[in-house]
């Protein structure tokens, strides 16, 4: 990925990350530690990207019912989710 979409997705990334404790859902946390290595790692493939976040968004997926209770926390999760598919479709950036 270049540099430049690097950094914006760090930033959006970082901007989730503030207004709640992300650790108070597990699945949310690891959701946003796996995000964090994408965008620190650049040896990462493509491939190996969409396998390390598609297992997390799955769990993030399932727990969103549960997660409803808590709105704040919802909405980091949709943001994150939507994060993650904005970070899927520009993946043939990763090689820049």
């Amino acid at each position: 990925m270049n540099e430049i979409k690097r950094q914006q997705f760090k930033k959006q990334l970082d901007q989730l990350s503030g207004p709640i404790d992300l650790l108070s859902d597990p699945n949310l946390g690891n959701l946003f530690e796996i995000l964090q290595k994408v965008l620190d790692d650049r040896s990462l493939q493509p491939e190996e990207i969409v396998e390390n976040l598609g297992a997390a968004v799955e769990a993030v997926q399932a727990a969103m019912p549960d997660l409803s209770g808590m709105v704040d926390t919802a909405e980091v999760a949709k943001s994150m989710l939507e994060l993650v598919g904005e970070l899927l479709s520009n993946l043939g950036d990763f090689s820049s």
